[in-house]
């Protein structure tokens, strides 16, 4: 996934350095996904025409301050250009404002945490 590495994998030089740690330490095939972050819409291409599966982005924090989190209208502008290649999209779509407003678990019983 493209947010589990330093640097994130949003463009072809992060894609290359990847790679080069890949080909040293992977006892299996793997493939890669790119990432889809505010403002690297141009930098999607090239990784498709690399081979990578497709890109992920977020729709609130990712938890990683390198990947950061796409607004509404910036995933609609990465759709339409991975839409240009035929490629795909997974999104992490919870709505921050619903966690905001939801229940916060009270406690570590996961009975508690269903309530």
């Amino acid at each position: 996934m493209p947010l589990n590495s330093v640097p994130a994998t949003v463009n072809m030089p992060a894609l290359e350095y990847e790679r080069l740690f890949a080909a040293q330490n992977a006892f299996v095939d793997i493939g890669f996904w790119g990432g889809a972050v505010p403002g690297n819409k141009e930098d999607l291409r090239p990784p498709h025409d690399d081979g990578v599966f497709g890109f992920k982005c977020f729709l609130l924090h990712s938890g990683v301050d390198e990947f950061p989190h796409l607004e509404a209208d910036e995933m609609e502008e990465a759709l339409e250009e991975i839409k240009t290649f035929d490629s795909l999209l997974i999104v992490h779509a919870e709505d921050s404002r619903t966690i905001a407003k939801a229940p916060q678990p009270n406690g570590n019983v996961y009975d508690t945490f269903l309530k």
